[in-house]
């Protein structure tokens, strides 16, 4: 067998035709497939695939890639922290703040 042109063979790489190396310490210099980004996400690849055009992702010709960059931009889009409120005291009423509103004239009673 004879070897590869390098070119080919990055190619073929980049558009999911080969395995490519995923160490998490290159930061973005691997490319996943639709398949992999949804498995790396935990989300179906349909789905992936549905909102293409609202996330961060890497074009070559057709074929689409992910980069770890991608995916972390991903988890911040969709990521929600608690809203933490101030907890009042348990000795206050929680309508206790409520004061009745003033009326300028009173209402003439029907039928007198």
């Amino acid at each position: 067998m004879t070897p590869e042109c390098p070119k080919v063979a990055y190619s073929r790489c980049l558009i999911g035709g080969c395995s490519v190396p995923k160490s998490r310490g290159n930061h973005g210099k691997w490319r996943l497939t639709y398949p992999e980004a949804a498995r790396e996400l935990r989300v179906n690849e349909k789905w992936l695939r549905a909102h293409i055009k609202e996330l961060p992702h890497g074009k070559i010709g057709k074929a689409v890639y992910f980069t770890e960059g991608d995916l972390d931009r991903i988890d911040e889009m969709f990521h929600h922290e608690p809203i933490v409120q101030a907890i009042r005291p348990a000795t206050q009423h929680p309508l206790s703040d409520l004061k009745p509103i003033s009326r300028s004239r009173r209402r003439p009673i029907p039928g007198s």
